[in-house]
């Protein structure tokens, strides 16, 4: 049996109108909630959520591992943006992950979705910057990349938009 905490999801950005009943069925399968100690949704729920034009936002008091698997790995197979938020328990830390085109971004986060970034990564970037500014030799484009390695830039989390077809991923 799996430890379970809480995580909650919200998905965005464009889907394509060929993906909303497999979404919808993804979602449902996930046993989740509109809120906290709510009763799970209903599948026209989820049809009629999507439809708005909204980011839509599920929870799940009890999700396996504060994960959403399949509809994660769904989401993330068919370029479906989401972030999700899970919170800390016993041993785990609380996650946050991003999808934007099927990209994974995944940090550390505090309870209230805070990323968190590792000391010594920031140490590292320090002895880095030092180094490379002593020889004169940084150009702001080596350093903003050396940055992103360690903060990679998630862009917003956009309303739903029904598509006709399937957005480019470039």
């Amino acid at each position: 049996m799996s430890d379970r905490f809480p995580a909650e999801i919200s998905i965005g950005g464009q889907i394509p109108e060929a993906l909303v009943e497999d979404l919808v069925d993804a979602i449902f399968s996930e046993g989740v909630s509109w809120d906290w100690g709510d009763a799970y949704v209903k599948k026209d729920e989820v049809r009629a959520a999507l439809q708005e034009g909204k980011i839509v936002t599920f929870v799940n008091d009890e999700a396996s591992y504060g994960e959403f698997t399949d509809l994660e790995n769904f989401c993330a197979d068919n370029f479906v943006d989401f972030d999700r938020q899970s919170t800390a328990k016993y041993e785990y830390d609380g996650i946050s992950i991003y999808c934007r085109d099927g990209d994974i971004i995944e940090y550390f986060s505090t309870q209230n979705g805070k990323c968190l970034v590792e000391a010594k990564k920031i140490e590292n970037f320090i002895k880095f910057f030092q180094k490379t500014s002593k020889k004169g030799l940084w150009e702001a484009s080596e350093i903003l990349k050396k940055l992103r390695q360690i903060v990679p830039i998630v862009t917003e989390l956009t309303p739903v938009q029904i598509v006709e077809t399937q957005p480019d991923p470039e």
